[in-house]
This record gives C-alpha cells, structure tokens and sequence, in this order.
C-alpha cells in the first residue's frame, strides 16, 4: 500500500533478463517462459531499452 512513496531504486530489478533486437520472437518466448515472466525488456547492441516483449502480445499475433 505504500508503494506510490518508495524511490525505484527499492522495488526495481537490478540486473533484469533481456533479449537483444535481433533475436527472434520464439526465442524470448522461450526465455520467458523459462524465467516465468511475463515481459522482457528488448535492447540494443549497447544494452539501451528500445522496447518491450509481453508474452501476451506474442500469444495475441500467433507468433508462439
């Protein structure tokens, strides 16, 4: 309940799994369901977010 007044730094993953651009759909299907998570943070060859995975979004479009 007193999650609006804590700082991200205390309640963010600090090391979170992501999955570079490149890579295939299939494959951070495969990590996520492996990790049992939900989402996966997409990034570029110098680790800057450039989008997010949502497993719902890849059983939606049928690409898993």
């Amino acid at each position: 309940p007193d999650l609006i007044n804590k700082k991200v730094g205390s309640v963010m993953t600090r090391h979170p799994t992501v999955i570079k651009r490149y890579k295939l759909a299939a494959e951070a299907f495969d990590i996520m369901r492996s990790r049992k998570i939900d989402e996966i943070p997409v990034v570029d060859d110098k680790l800057r977010p450039v989008g997010l995975v949502d497993v719902q979004d890849l059983l939606k479009a049928g690409l898993v």
